[in-house]
């Protein structure tokens, strides 16, 4: 399947959404917050703690499916940033299996990446 992919996700984080099914991430990354401009509720992502320059052929990750999305400004002290706002991608995530990039679609600065997914089987 070919599917936008959500990638450098913490392992906590790809932890947790194992764990319980369901996960909102926060993501700030351009990369991340290009992909969610690009996915609609309902739709399947591919979820991987692989940088967006390291996924190959065999990379391995979360397919997930879309359940809420929001992007939102938030507010920065001026201690922790030169710039006082940023923009956070708030996606709740519901897992649906595990599956392994077979082919790079499309991998472009500021463009979202889209690979070629197959999903793995689990006995």
């Amino acid at each position: 399947m070919r599917i936008i992919a959500l990638a450098g996700i913490s392992p906590h984080a790809l932890s947790e959404l194992i764990k319980n099914h369901i996960k909102t991430l926060n993501l700030k990354s351009a990369d991340n917050l290009l992909a969610l401009k690009s996915v609609d509720v309902g739709d399947f992502v591919f979820i991987t703690s692989v940088v967006k320059d390291d996924i190959i052929p065999g990379t391995e990750g979360i397919i997930g499916r879309i359940r809420k999305i929001s992007i939102i400004h938030q507010k920065t002290p001026p201690e922790v940033s030169e710039e006082r706002e940023c923009v956070v991608g708030k996606v709740q995530i519901e897992m649906i299996g595990f599956g392994t990039c077979v082919d790079i679609a499309e991998m472009e600065v500021l463009s979202p990446l889209i690979l070629d997914v197959v999903m793995k089987s689990i006995y």
